[in-house]
C-alpha cells in the first residue's frame, strides 16, 4: 500500500481508463471488492479516506480529503480519471470535479445526495434529529452504531444471512476512531452540494437503489434532473449498496458509461 498523505492507496491494478473509487461513511476501500475484476478493462484505482481503513490520520475533513486526492493524481501521473463515489464518496466526487475538473473525465454517483438532511427546500434527506441521535449512540458504542448502520444498508431479503455476515466482516474490518466517526458524520449533516449541480459539465451517471433508506432515492433523482448531462439507474428492490448485492449489474454499467467517455 501506498500513503497519499492522508488518503492511503488500497489498489491500484489494471491499465487503460482511471477509475478512482471513493468508499462511504465508515468504511474503507474494502467496499469496493466487487468492483477489482474491472482491472481487465481499466486502471482500478481504490483508496481508504482519512481515518478510515489502513489510513491513521488523525482528523477527518472534506477539504483534508480532497486535497490529498489531487495531490495523489498528480504524484501517480494520472491527467484524467472517471471518479465513483458511494454515499459519502459521492459527496467527495463533488467536490473534487468542483476543485479540479480538468482531471475529472466522468462522474458515477452512487446512493449519494447532495444534501444529507431534509431541509425547507429538499425533501430528500434525513430528518437532521436522525443524523444527530446517530451521533450520540456513536459516541455511546460505536460498534453498536456501526451494527445499526450496516443493517440499514439493505433492503430485506436483499441478501441471504450468510452472505450479510460475510459482507460485515469484509467491509467493517477496521472501524475508524470515534473522533473520525463524528466529524466525518458532521460534514455529511452540514454539507449542500446543490447550487454545484447545474455546474457539471461531465457525463454523470446517477444510481441508487429503490429501497435505499439511507441517501433516499428521491436525491438521486433530483441529482439527475439538474445535471445537464447525467442518466439515472435504479436498481428495484436494492438498498444503498447496489454495486456490493447487485455487482455483476453495476459492473456491466459502469463499464458502458467509462466506455462511452470521450
Amino acid at each position: 500500500m501506498t500513503s497519499g498523505q492522508a488518503v492511503i492507496v488500497r489498489h491500484d491494478e489494471g491499465s487503460g481508463k482511471t477509475l478512482l473509487f471513493l468508499h462511504g461513511w465508515l468504511m474503507s476501500g474494502r467496499v469496493w471488492s466487487g468492483q477489482l475484476p474491472l482491472k481487465e478493462r481499466f486502471r482500478v484505482l481504490t483508496v481508504d479516506l482519512p481515518g478510515h481503513g489502513e489510513s491513521h490520520w488523525p482528523t477527518f475533513s472534506y477539504d483534508d480529503c480532497v486535497s490529498s486526492l489531487v495531490e495523489l493524481l498528480d504524484r501517480l501521473a494520472i491527467d484524467e480519471v472517471c471518479l465513483i463515489g458511494w454515499s459519502m464518496g459521492a459527496q467527495l466526487a463533488l467536490q473534487l470535479y468542483r476543485q479540479a475538473p480538468e482531471k475529472i473525465s466522468g462522474l458515477v454517483l452512487v446512493a449519494g445526495t447532495p444534501l444529507f438532511c431534509s431541509a425547507g427546500d429538499f425533501c430528500h434527506g434525513l430528518p437532521r434529529a436522525e443524523a444527530r441521535s446517530m451521533e450520540l449512540r456513536i459516541k455511546r458504542n460505536l460498534q453498536k452504531a456501526s451494527g445499526e448502520f450496516f443493517s440499514l444498508m439493505f433492503a430485506p431479503g436483499e441478501l441471504s444471512r450468510g452472505d450479510l455476515g460475510k459482507i460485515a466482516a469484509n467491509l467493517v474490518a477496521r472501524l475508524p476512531e470515534v473522533n473520525i466517526a463524528t466529524e466525518s458524520l458532521h460534514e455529511l449533516i452540514n454539507t449542500d452540494l446543490r447550487e454545484l449541480l447545474p455546474a457539471i459539465e461531465i457525463p454523470t451517471l446517477v444510481t441508487h437503489g429503490s429501497e435505499d433508506m439511507i441517501c433516499l432515492p428521491g436525491a438521486s433523482q433530483y441529482m439527475a434532473d439538474r445535471i445537464p448531462a447525467a442518466e439515472l439507474l435504479s436498481f428495484e428492490g436494492i438498498g444503498h449498496a447496489p454495486f456490493i448485492s447487485s455487482a455483476e449489474r453495476f459492473n456491466s454499467a459502469l463499464t458502458a458509461f467509462v466506455e462511452r467517455l470521450p
